[in-house]
């Protein structure tokens, strides 16, 4: 059975390793990384032939002599392009929800009824009509985005109906 040793504790002993080998190091920096490489020795024994494994692994589906057969890396290279490309649809898929969402509310809002009306009193009275299955669906299913889209899209409308009307007058 093979011990675990944790991947800093590697990571840190390669490190020590090539500062220990650096021929441009100072005779001090190249005595503490040998002093630090024998405490990870003595704490992980088996250290240095992890390091070994971890450096000359062979690649999967590698041919006797190393290399690599070209069947494997187009099917590789497909599989990546595959991940991107579902990457992407998925992003152009969300992307086109979210619009058609917002467009569904900018819609309600256009086809609204706004009415104005002069009362008796001499105010004047606004109003927008939506139908109730719109309003529904609208506080059900609506994201708080959709929402407001849909409350600036009737304020412009009445904002607008209510600069005509004062024109008229």
């Amino acid at each position: 059975m093979t011990e675990q040793i944790p991947a800093k504790a590697i990571e840190r002993f390669v490190h020590l390793q090539r500062l220990y080998e650096n021929h441009g190091s100072a005779q001090g920096e190249k005595d503490n990384a040998q002093r630090m490489m024998d405490r990870l020795r003595t704490q992980y024994p088996n250290i240095e032939m992890h390091v070994y494994q971890d450096t000359h692994q062979v690649p999967p589906h590698a041919n006797p002599d190393g290399t690599r057969d070209w069947s494997d890396l187009y099917r590789e290279q497909q599989d990546e392009t595959r991940f991107k490309w579902r990457e992407w649809m998925g992003w152009a898929a969300g992307f086109a929800d979210k619009a058609f969402g917002l467009r569904e509310a900018q819609v309600i809002g256009e086809t609204a009824r706004i009415t104005l009306r002069n009362n008796k009193n001499g105010s004047m009275s606004v109003s927008a009509r939506i139908d109730e299955m719109e309003i529904r669906r609208v506080s059900q299913f609506f994201t708080d985005e959709q929402k407001v889209i849909l409350c600036n899209t009737l304020a412009q409308r009445l904002a607008q109906e209510l600069l005509n009307k004062l024109a008229q007058d």
